[in-house]
């Protein structure tokens, strides 16, 4: 249904208008030692893109970035699969959700505080909702500069997932 790796754009993911920062479409490392990716999942070097959040200043600690998927409509089960990166000693938040609408609130589907290695890591999340929806991509700045959160990779499909690592039922 959809798959993005941030190649050559963000593939209809929208930025929020009224959240703190945007996440930001990059290539190679990103400015802080210790901390973010080096390069992106896809491509597995520094010549491929996927999008972070900066943790460094103008950011302060609990700011927050969301990114929106296209609309989904379902009437069956579907699969969220993304590779993350959560690498630095001031690592904040990772949280995803499904949003059913403008007014409800949203549905949390997969969550990671703190440090994760200086690794990428595949998450699959299923989602059976049968309605409309969008995967909100959250990024919550920890306590310093050194905390920039990494995704790439993110597809929709039809069907469950393999690893089943969540279930929302």
């Amino acid at each position: 249904m959809f798959d993005c790796n941030f190649e050559a754009d963000l593939c209809g993911w929208t930025q929020n208008t009224s959240d703190t920062f945007n996440w930001t479409r990059h290539l190679g490392a990103t400015s802080s030692y210790y901390t973010g990716p080096s390069f992106d999942h896809t491509m597995g070097n520094e010549t491929g893109y996927y999008i972070f959040i900066e943790a460094s200043t103008p950011q302060v600690e609990g700011d927050i970035a969301r990114l929106y998927s296209p609309t989904v409509t379902a009437n069956s089960t579907m699969c969220v699969r993304f590779w993350y990166h959560m690498y630095g000693m001031h690592m904040g938040t990772l949280n995803v959700y499904a949003q059913t609408g403008s007014t409800l609130p949203e549905v949390p589907i997969f969550n990671r505080i703190g440090r994760q290695g200086d690794q990428w890591i595949q998450a699959e999340v299923e989602i059976n909702i049968s309605s409309t929806y969008q995967v909100v991509m959250e990024g919550i700045r920890g306590p310093g500069f050194r905390g920039d959160i990494g995704l790439d990779d993110i597809s929709i499909a039809t069907g469950s997932c393999a690893k089943g690592t969540f279930a929302l039922d």
